[in-house]
């Protein structure tokens, strides 16, 4: 559905203006004659000039302080109300006409002295008080041709509060999503003793991590290159906000001993760093336990040394554990380092450490959580199948870091338009 014309009787610093979007036809509303009128400019158009998938592109141009943004905002905030079941009033409502395709939406306040004439061209009207809805719950005949969801990216906008309890309105500009990536609790991470990454990083990681998303999402023949490399980073479990020796579930679920194994394996695993391959793995191994064991306490309260250490030094999961969603993941758990084998065993790759050369702890000097793995036609399914599979077990709650290798600016742009 495409948008025709505006018209605004008053909004902030608009007054009584009318703006044309589409190149096909040309609409005024004169307020002291109360007529609507319009005239053909299709052959003034160039046919298919933008191309097959846009109906039309739109500039709008002003001084500084002439009300664009403005524009933007009223357009956008009202056309979102009219849609996708939800009930949107305005106080103050004014005079406004919107004429989308063939259809004229307007309130109430606004009349149309040439309505015959406009209706045997076509048209169709629909008027409202306060929203397009008449009442709570009663659509008028003209939201059966509405239901679009709106996107935008104006760095203009970031920072207006009037896309609230708009669910089909979807802003995914940088600025916006830097706020949801650092106040998103489940998906934020803690790398370090003295608490989150900072506000910028974690927006950094987050931006990879709707890469993954999109590229795992199954989508053929992508319109850009894949980057060549795709590093990722275990955030070891003692360092994971969710794991923290603060948190309550620890003593309230009876699983001290079971943390201290962990505690004590975790800087074992940073002494010996002969096999890097078995050291990622373990530390991968642990990272994904202590996650389960926070969200199915129960079931790991009974487990001891012997059988954490199968769990990590040889990633020996049980069969069952009386938890149908537990038996659920650790099924996923499996799937994961039997992909990450795959992927391993078929596709170059390497293993990455942390050299902390004045780091007091000696078991950090080095550990081995990073592998680099080289992103081609043939190893793309598989890491798409790893993603999609730790998707799966963590449920949105961050284990790992995402980095691209080799990737241009212009790729990553790509790559963030098409993903968020």
């Amino acid at each position: 559905m495409e948008l025709k014309f505006a018209w605004i009787d008053e909004y902030k610093n608009i007054k009584a203006q009318g703006y044309n979007f589409s190149p096909m036809e040309r609409f005024a509303y004169d307020p002291a004659s109360e007529i609507l009128s319009f005239e053909d400019t299709s052959k003034e158009a160039i046919d298919g000039f933008f191309g097959e998938h846009f109906l039309n592109v739109t500039a709008i141009i002003g001084e500084n302080g002439s009300g664009k943004s403005n524009l933007i905002e009223f357009v956008l905030s009202r056309i979102a109300s009219f849609g996708n079941g939800y009930f949107i009033g305005f106080n103050n409502l004014g005079k406004e006409i919107f004429v989308l395709d063939k259809t004229i939406i307007s309130s109430q306040k606004v009349n149309f002295s040439n309505k015959q004439s406009l209706e045997e061209e076509g048209f169709t009207f629909s008027s409202y008080k306060e929203s397009v809805f008449e009442a709570f719950g009663r659509l008028l005949e003209a939201i059966q041709e509405i239901g679009n969801t709106y996107i935008f990216y104006s760095p203009t906008l970031d920072f207006r509060d009037f896309g609230n309890g708009l669910a089909n309105l979807y802003d995914f500009s940088t600025n916006t999503l830097f706020y949801s990536d650092q106040s998103s609790d489940p998906t934020v991470y803690r790398q370090n003793e003295g608490g989150f990454f900072p506000d910028l990083s974690a927006h950094v990681f987050m931006e990879v991590k709707r890469h993954l998303d999109f590229i795992s999402a199954g989508i053929k023949d992508l319109p850009f290159k894949l980057p060549k490399n795709l590093n990722i980073k275990v955030v070891r479990f003692s360092k994971n906000r969710f794991l923290s020796k603060s948190t309550e579930w620890i003593e309230t679920n009876n699983l001290k001993v079971q943390y201290e194994y962990l505690e004590l394996f975790e800087r074992d695993l940073g002494v010996n760093t002969a096999d890097k391959s078995g050291k990622f793995k373990q530390i991968l191994a642990s990272s994904f336990l202590g996650l389960l064991m926070a969200n199915y306490p129960e079931p790991f309260s009974g487990l001891q040394r012997e059988d954490l250490r199968k769990w990590i030094y040889d990633q020996e999961f049980p069969n069952t554990m009386g938890n149908d969603d537990l038996d659920e993941k650790l099924g996923e758990l499996k799937d994961y380092f039997q992909i990450l084998k795959d992927i391993t065993e078929s596709f170059p790759h390497s293993y990455l450490n942390r050299n902390r050369e004045n780091h007091p702890d000696k078991h950090e000097w080095e550990l081995n959580n990073e592998i680099l793995i080289e992103c081609s036609d043939a190893s793309i399914e598989n890491i798409k199948k790893l993603h999609s599979t730790y998707n799966k077990i963590t449920d949105s709650k961050s284990l790992q870091n995402f980095y691209w290798g080799a990737l241009s600016s212009g790729e990553r742009n790509l790559l963030n338009l098409f993903s968020r």
